[in-house]
């Protein structure tokens, strides 16, 4: 584990998504933490991954 905060998130996630699916909305989270607890590293892969978004 790369640090607790990082479970809380995913769970979170994983909850947000299930809710979404019961209105018919399908959610593909996507999981990208870092190897190791780093702000900036952290920071980017944010940056890049929420412009990889896909609508239909």
């Amino acid at each position: 584990m790369i640090h607790p905060w990082y479970e809380v998130v995913t769970a979170g996630s994983m909850f947000a998504a299930e809710e979404f699916k019961k209105s018919g909305i399908d959610v593909d989270v996507r999981w990208d933490q870092p190897l190791q607890a780093d702000v900036s590293d952290h920071n980017q892969r944010a940056e890049t991954n929420i412009g990889t978004a896909q609508c239909s």
